[in-house]
């Protein structure tokens, strides 16, 4: 019988890699900027197109906020939104400007989504932007 808990348990473990590697696979194929922060406004994940925005990897945004990277008005603005849309408990869409890390500004409408666990706890909140800097200037 422990042999067999043994493999389950193995196989188990296997399939949540698989799954994971999928996930991850997932999101840094979006050709959009995508982020995760908790509830505190620290980043818990980001992929590729967000690290090329921010002009740092993803190591390096992991564990930080928004102030970190960006302005003191840009970070206090960013921080409104997401709890804006805490609150709301639905997807927040904006238009926000946003210094990059050549210089130039950049305009983005951005859909903040917050997540909620099967029992409702809130446990993240989910960021998609979308440069419309050049649909704007048309």
């Amino acid at each position: 019988i422990a042999i067999n808990d043994i493999h389950k348990r193995k196989s188990t473990e296997i399939e949540l890699e698989k799954e994971k590697t999928r996930l991850r696979t997932l999101i840094h194929t979006i050709p959009e900027p995508v982020w995760v922060k908790d509830k505190e406004g620290v980043y818990l994940f980001c992929n590729t197109e967000y690290e090329k925005l921010l002009g740092f990897s993803e190591h390096s945004i992991v564990g930080k906020k928004d102030i970190d990277f960006l302005g003191l008005e840009k970070s206090e603005q960013f921080r409104n939104n997401d709890l804006q849309a805490i609150e709301k408990r639905s997807s927040l869409k904006t238009e926000e400007k946003i210094q990059l890390k050549h210089g130039n500004h950049g305009l983005f409408e951005v859909i903040r989504t917050p997540m909620f666990d099967k029992k409702t706890v809130f446990i993240g909140i989910l960021g998609i932007m979308r440069d419309i800097t050049e649909s704007r200037k048309t």
